[in-house]
C-alpha cells in the first residue's frame, strides 16, 4: 500500500481538525432579534409623540413603546444600504454591501452569485449567528423572510427553503426531519391557511371588484391607490406588489404576521427549555407590500385623521432623485389615497405589534428575560408619499431612516435615548458583546454598548450605500448618488464619481426636517462660507471613512466638487460636545480644517475652560494638486466638579497670511464620571493647548487602509453552494464512532448534534459533502482510479473525509482532506501571511498559532 501525494490542502484539512471550545466560564445570554420589513423611523408611537404628531394621527405601538421605555432608544439609526438583500447581508454580517458584494437583491439570489465577486468575499465572512454557533455553543433558529445567499443560512437548525420566485425563506423546525425545499414563503404561507379552520371564509362577503391577492390567493378589496380598483372582479392583470392596496378579505387572525409569529413563538417556547443558549431570529413580511391588511387593522385607523407629508408635492427640481419615476408614479402624490395607504400601513405595523406584545408576556413567562438581549428594528423604511414617492431605494429620511430598539433589563438602562446616529453594521458586534462579550471579530461597525454606557469617544456618524450594479469583473458604479453621510443634523447626498453631472444634496435636517431645500446642487456657486465649510466637512469625513475601508472610489470622492472651492474652511463654527461624560470623563470631537497647500497653520485654545480641553492632530489628507484637509482631535476632560456654565472657550485657527476663523465650543451638560477633580489636559501628554503644521501633499504619502475585506483571514465553514433536493434524517444511517460511510450513487447521511451531513456525489459529478443545505467540502470528480473516499465520524466528535488507497492489504492508508466538529465547538481560521507562510490560527486568539507551513515557493 502506498499514500496518494499529500498536498498543503491535506495538512491544512488534517490541522484544521484541532478546534477551540467554548470558554467554560463565558457570559452566554440568549439573543432575540425582530426585524420587518420596510418600516420606517417614524411609525412607533413615541415617537410621533416626541415629533409633535397630533393625536388623532398617531399609530398604537403599546408593546414597542414598552421595549423602549424598557431599554435604548436610537434616534437616528439608519439601514446601510435602502433595499432588502444589500441590507439584510449587511446586518448579518457587519460587513458594508462593497465588502460583502451584495450589491443588489439580484445578489441575493444563489443563481447569479457564481462570478462574482460577491461569491469570492462572501467566503471570508462571517454572521453573527454563526459565530454564536460554532465559536460559543449556542443553538440558532431563524423564521420569516432571509433574502440573502442560502449559503449564508447553513448554520440554523431550521432550515433554508428556496422559493419559486428566487427568494428564501425559513419555515417551521421540524423535530420529525421533515424538510420542504421547493416551497416559497408565500408557498408556505398558502399551505399554512389550508390547515387553518375557516381560513377559506372572508371578512366579508365577496364585492363586485374584488381582486385575487396573489400572495395568498384570496381576495381582496381595492383602494383607489390600487391600479385594479374599479374593474370587474378577478381581473388577470399583472401588478406589481407595491401597486396592491386595499383590505384583505380574509379573516383576522391569518395574516403571514400570524403565522410566521406563531412559528417563532413555538420555536421560543422549544429553545428556552434547552441547555444551551441561543439565538432566534424572526423576519417579518410585514408591513412591506402588498399592504393589504386584514379588516380589524384596517378599520383601525380613520384615513381622514391620517398626516399627509409636507413633501408630497414636492417638485424637486434641485434634487438628484428628480428623474427616478419608477418611485413617483401617479396617484402617490394624491393626498386622500395616500392618507388611506398611512392608515393601511399603520394597521399592518399595529398587527406587528400586537404579536410583539405575545413575544414580551412569553419572555416574562419562561423567565428570561433578563437574561436576552432583545433586538427590533428593519431592513430599511418607506417612502409613504414623502416627495411623491413610494418604496425606498434612496437616501431620504423615510427610505433610509429606521426604528432601532434594544432591551436587556438589568444591563441596559431603562429610557436610555441615543441621539448619536448608527448603522445595521453595529449590530454584528452590538450581538456578540452582549451575548458573549466579544467585540474582537471582524465587521465594519461598532458595538452599540459603548453608546449605550457612554463610554464611546470616536468620531460619531453614519454612511449609507447605493450601489446598483451586479459587477462580476471589478468595480463599476452604475448608479448616483452613491452615498449618504450624517453627521449631527447634517446630511450630504453625493455621487462616487468626481466627474458625474448629477446634483448633490446637503440638508440642515434641524431646519429642514422634510429635505425639500438643497443647500448645494444648483446653489453650489451662491452657497455662503459656513454651507461650503459643512459640505466640505461631510466629504472629507466621507473620503476618510472609505479610505480606511479601502473603498474603490475614495480618492474619485475626494475629487469630486460640485460647489464653489474655498481655499481656507473648517466644518464647525460651533463644536459641540455630546452631552453625557462617563467613566474615565473623556469626550472626544473632531475638527475637519481645509486649508492651503504650504501655509503654516496654527491652532489654540482660549477661555475659561481652556485647561479641560486639548488639541492634538489626527491625520491629513491631500492630493498632489494640494486639495486636502487636516482633522484636529478636541478632547474635553470632565472632573467631578466642572462647571459647564455658559462660560465661552474657543478654538482660534489662524494662517500665516492672517486670515483667522474661530470655533466656539459647547462642554457637555451631563457628566456623570469619577474622573479626578485635578485633571487637566497637560495630564495627557498627547494633547497640547496649541499645534502648528503645515499641509504638505509631497509629505503625504497615500493612507494605507488598515485592514481590507480581500485580506480577512478564510473562515472556515463558509459553503459554496447548495445542494438538490432531498430528505435528508428520515431515515438515517446508522455511524458510530470509527464507522464509515462510503461514497456512492446515493447519498449517505449522518444526523449529529450539529445537524446532519449528507455526503456523495453532486449532480455536477463532484464528491461533495454538505452540512444542512449547504456545501462545505467539494473533492473533485469522484472515485476515479484506484482512489477511494470515505466519511467518518470520529470519537473526539470531529467529522472527517478521507481519502484512501487499498493494495492487496486489509490495511487502509486514510489521508484527511476535510475536519469539522459536530458539537458545535469553535472553529479555526486560515490566513495566507506576508512572509510566506499559511497559518491556521484559533477563531478565538487570532494571535494563537495551530499550525503553519512555508508556502513561499
Amino acid at each position: 500500500m502506498k499514500f496518494t501525494g499529500v498536498s498543503l490542502l491535506v495538512a491544512y484539512f488534517a490541522a484544521l481538525a484541532t478546534t477551540i471550545s467554548a470558554n467554560a466560564g463565558e457570559r452566554r445570554n440568549n439573543l432575540i432579534v425582530i426585524l420587518t420589513d420596510q418600516q420606517r423611523y417614524d411609525t412607533i408611537r413615541f415617537v410621533q409623540e416626541e415629533r409633535g404628531l397630533p393625536e388623532q394621527s398617531r399609530i398604537k405601538t403599546p408593546n414597542l413603546d414598552r421595549i423602549a421605555k424598557e431599554g435604548a432608544y436610537f434616534r437616528n439609526a439608519y439601514t446601510h444600504c435602502a433595499v432588502c438583500g444589500p441590507a439584510r447581508a449587511s446586518l448579518m454580517t457587519g460587513h458594508t454591501i462593497e465588502n460583502t458584494g451584495i450589491r443588489t437583491n439580484r445578489l441575493s439570489q444563489d443563481e447569479n452569485l457564481p462570478g462574482s465577486d460577491a461569491e469570492i468575499k462572501l467566503r471570508s465572512l462571517r454572521t453573527y449567528d454563526s459565530i454564536l454557533v460554532e465559536d460559543h455553543g449556542y443553538v440558532a433558529e431563524y423564521y420569516g423572510k432571509w433574502h440573502i445567499p442560502n449559503a449564508m443560512g447553513y448554520i440554523y437548525r431550521n432550515d433554508v427553503r428556496r422559493g419559486g420566485g428566487l427568494k428564501s425563506w425559513f419555515g417551521k423546525y421540524s423535530d420529525d426531519g421533515t424538510k420542504h425545499y421547493s416551497w416559497g414563503m408565500s408557498e408556505w404561507y398558502r399551505m399554512w391557511l389550508e390547515g387553518q379552520p375557516n381560513s377559506t371564509v372572508a371578512a366579508g362577503p365577496t364585492e363586485e371588484g374584488d381582486q385575487i391577492n396573489t400572495f395568498s390567493r384570496h381576495f381582496y378589496d381595492p383602494d383607489p391607490l390600487d391600479e385594479l380598483f374599479g374593474l370587474e372582479t378577478g381581473v388577470d392583470i399583472e401588478v406589481k406588489q407595491p401597486d396592491r392596496h386595499g383590505m384583505n378579505r380574509l379573516q383576522d387572525g391569518l395574516s403571514i404576521t400570524t403565522q410566521q409569529a406563531i412559528e417563532t413563538i413555538d420555536a421560543l417556547e422549544r429553545l428556552a427549555q434547552g441547555d444551551r443558549p441561543f439565538s432566534l431570529h424572526l423576519s417579518l413580511h410585514s408591513p412591506h407590500a402588498p399592504m393589504i391588511p386584514t379588516k380589524k387593522y384596517y378599520d383601525m385607523y380613520n384615513p381622514d385623521d391620517m398626516a399627509v407629508p409636507a413633501s408630497l408635492k414636492d417638485e424637486m427640481d434641485n434634487s438628484a432623485y428628480s428623474s427616478l419615476m419608477s418611485q413617483r408614479l401617479p396617484g402617490y402624490d394624491d393626498p386622500e389615497k395616500v392618507q388611506r395607504w398611512t392608515a393601511n400601513y399603520f394597521g399592518l405595523i399595529t398587527e406587528v405589534d400586537d404579536w410583539m406584545g405575545v413575544l414580551l408576556d412569553k419572555m416574562d413567562e419562561l423567565g428570561i428575560t433578563e437574561n436576552t438581549l432583545l433586538a427590533f428594528s428593519a431592513d430599511h423604511g418607506e417612502m409613504m408619499g414623502g416627495h411623491g414617492m413610494r418604496e425606498k431605494n434612496n437616501f431620504y429620511e423615510e427610505s433610509s431612516h429606521i426604528p432601532l430598539l434594544l432591551r436587556m433589563p438589568g444591563t441596559i438602562p431603562a429610557g436610555t435615548v441615543i441621539d448619536d446616529p448608527v448603522s445595521h453594521l453595529d449590530l454584528h458586534n452590538t450581538f456578540l458583546d452582549y451575548s458573549v462579550g466579544r467585540t474582537d471579530y471582524k465587521s465594519d461597525g461598532t458595538s452599540l454598548r459603548q453608546k449605550v454606557e457612554g463610554t464611546f469617544v470616536a468620531d460619531s456618524f453614519v454612511v449609507t450605500m447605493w450601489n446598483w450594479t451586479d459587477i462580476t469583473d471589478g468595480y463599476r458604479p452604475s448608479r448616483d448618488p452613491a452615498f449618504m453621510i450624517r453627521k449631527g443634523g447634517w446630511k450630504l447626498i453625493l455621487s462616487c464619481l468626481a466627474g458625474s453631472s448629477n446634483l448633490d444634496m446637503l440638508y440642515n435636517l434641524d431646519e429642514d426636517p422634510s429635505e425639500m431645500n438643497n443647500l448645494i446642487g444648483k446653489n453650489g456657486d451662491t452657497a455662503q462660507d459656513e454651507v461650503i465649510g459643512k459640505a466640505e466637512h461631510l466629504k472629507a469625513l466621507l473620503f476618510k471613512s472609505l479610505k480606511e475601508s479601502s473603498h474603490p472610489t475614495a480618492d474619485e470622492v475626494f475629487r469630486r466638487r460640485t460647489w464653489r472651492s474655498l481655499s481656507f474652511w473648517i466644518g464647525d463654527s460651533i463644536l459641540n460636545f455630546r452631552d453625557t461624560v462617563v467613566g474615565t470623563g473623556i469626550r472626544v470631537e473632531y475638527l475637519f480644517l481645509g486649508t492651503p497647500s504650504g501655509r503654516i497653520v496654527s491652532v489654540s485654545l482660549d477661555g475659561e475652560h481652556a485647561s479641560k480641553c486639548g488639541l492634538m492632530l489626527d491625520s491629513q489628507y491631500a492630493l498632489l494638486d494640494g486639495v486636502g484637509f487636516s482633522v484636529i482631535a478636541v478632547k474635553f476632560f470632565a472632573t467631578v466638579d466642572s462647571d459647564v456654565d455658559s462660560t465661552t472657550t474657543t478654538i482660534v485657527v489662524r494662517l500665516d497670511t492672517g486670515e483667522e476663523k474661530t470655533v466656539v465650543l459647547v462642554p457637555p451638560q451631563l457628566i456623570q464620571t469619577t474622573a479626578n477633580s485635578t485633571s487637566t489636559a497637560e495630564d495627557d501628554t498627547s494633547f497640547a493647548s496649541s499645534l502648528e503644521f503645515t499641509l504638505n501633499p509631497n509629505d503625504l504619502p497615500t493612507s494605507e487602509p488598515t485592514s481590507h475585506p480581500s485580506a480577512y483571514p478564510t473562515q472556515t465553514k463558509i459553503p459554496t453552494a447548495s445542494p438538490t433536493s432531498y430528505d435528508p434524517c428520515s431515515s438515517p444511517s446508522e455511524l458510530g464512532p470509527g464507522d464509515k460511510l462510503y461514497a456512492g450513487e446515493q447519498p449517505s447521511f449522518i444526523c449529529s448534534p450539529n445537524g446532519y451531513y449528507r455526503f456523495g456525489v453532486a449532480p455536477d459529478g463532484d464528491l461533495s459533502l454538505w452540512h444542512g443545505s449547504s456545501k462545505v467540502w467539494s473533492a473533485g470528480t469522484c472515485c476515479t482510479g484506484s482512489n477511494t473516499y470515505a466519511m467518518m465520524q470520529k470519537g473526539d466528535g470531529n467529522l472527517v473525509v478521507y481519502t484512501f488507497i487499498e493494495e492487496d492489504s486489509e490495511d487502509e492508508v486514510l489521508t484527511p482532506l476535510w475536519a469539522s466538529r459536530t458539537t458545535g465547538n469553535t472553529n479555526a481560521v486560515v490566513t495566507m501571511d506576508d512572509d510566506g507562510k499559511a497559518r491556521i490560527r484559533s477563531s478565538i486568539d487570532r494571535s494563537n498559532i495551530i499550525w503553519e507551513t512555508d508556502i513561499s515557493s
